[in-house]
């Protein structure tokens, strides 16, 4: 059973989202919130997987929530941010903190659980790759290692240099071989730096190695865990064998996710999708498997080259249909709703309002001349 938590100070909002889907049939269990403070004690309380987080609420923005669930525990909760379409900066902030999405609003019932679903699968991918890790040969010859090793508590005690690892993820995307090279050798200075032991040591390694694995895996890519089960895990030879491994598995992943194939070929096969299918049911989990990658770098990628949302780049394609419609055509707002891909009328009025400060018939008044 999956646990959602839905915080919103809007009460037809909050109350909008758990009553309009039928979460239960869904296996999901939902609880709301209506403030900053009440989120946070929730969340400690209930550990939920999924929360839905409004950007703006009295106590203590949603922001800052997330923020003191990340620094101050060790939860693993997904976050989907809820924002106001003037929030972009705001949502430039969530992506440092890790969110799994953000809605901008008036988001529909659909557009939620689309992004409840995605961050499901998340989850049951990071789960299930939990459990295949550990019937790895390498995490073998790690649990081996960690038994003779120093005392097992002292992997709570990690000191990682994220800040260097997110500059090397970016890198391995759009840097070259050589600023992947120096990077590399920048982040084990950093662990060495600031870990004393060599079990916290190997520790960040094995963190680093995880995060570039499902990087290719969200890609489609193919890889697995045996080249790290060359380290030798005796005497002097650890660090240096540790390095050694950690440049080769970086210079692979990155000929994996560079060779052969244009970086942005991706988001160009989701727009030509978008265009054509526009009219249609659209979700980020279905463009990405109509462009064979996942849904998390799909969603990268148009905030990365585009600098747009997923779900504002649809709205954009299907307003600019209905304004089509409204100057050259007689039909009814329902009949353009239905055919730009909205089933429902009132929300299509909703968003054209939200992209053109008008609604329909104000926006079809002005082109025709008669609103001065």
């Amino acid at each position: 059973m999956i646990r959602l938590l839905i915080a919103d100070d809007e009460d037809d909002i909050r109350e909008g989202m758990r009553d309009c889907i039928d979460w239960k049939s869904r296996g999901i269990t939902v609880s709301t919130a209506s403030d900053g403070p009440s989120t946070y004690n929730m969340i400690i309380a209930e550990k939920p997987d999924i929360v839905l987080i409004d950007i703006h609420m009295p106590g203590m923005s949603g922001l800052q929530v997330i923020d003191r669930v990340r620094k101050e525990t060790k939860l693993s909760v997904s976050f989907i941010i809820l924002s106001g379409y003037g929030d972009f900066a705001y949502a430039q902030k969530a992506i440092g903190l890790s969110v799994d999405d953000y809605l901008l609003k008036p988001c529909s019932p659909g557009d939620v659980l689309s992004a409840v679903e995605i961050s499901i699968k998340r989850i049951e991918s990071t789960r299930k790759l939990s459990v295949t890790a550990l019937e790895d040969d390498f995490f073998t010859f790690y649990s081996r290692f960690l038994k003779r090793s120093e005392k097992l508590e002292e992997i709570n005690h990690v000191n990682y240099p994220k800040e260097s690892e997110h500059k090397l993820m970016y890198l391995l995307q759009l840097g070259t071989k050589e600023d992947v090279k120096k990077e590399t050798e920048n982040f084990l200075r950093l662990v060495q730096i600031k870990n004393s032991s060599i079990t916290t040591i190997i520790n960040c390694c094995v963190i680093l190695y995880m995060e570039i694995y499902r990087m290719l895996m969200e890609r489609g890519l193919e890889y697995n865990f045996n080249s790290l089960t060359t380290v030798s895990w005796n005497g002097n030879d650890v660090l240096e064998s540790l390095k050694t491994s950690m440049h080769n598995t970086v210079l692979v992943a990155f000929d994996r996710i560079n060779t052969g194939r244009e970086a942005n070929t991706p988001i160009l096969k989701a727009v030509n999708y978008i265009n054509e299918n526009y009219n249609k049911e659209l979700s980020l989990d279905i463009v990405a498997q109509a462009v064979f990658v996942s849904p998390a770098y799909l969603s990268g990628l148009f905030k990365q080259v585009l600098d747009v949302n997923f779900i504002d780049y649809i709205h954009k394609v299907r307003i600019d249909k209905a304004k089509t419609l409204l100057t050259s055509t007689d039909w009814k707002n329902y009949e353009i709703s239905a055919q730009i891909g909205y089933a429902c009328e009132k929300y299509f009025s909703q968003v054209f309002k939200k992209y053109t400060s008008l609604t329909p018939s104000q926006f079809r008044e002005q082109m025709s001349g008669t609103i001065k």
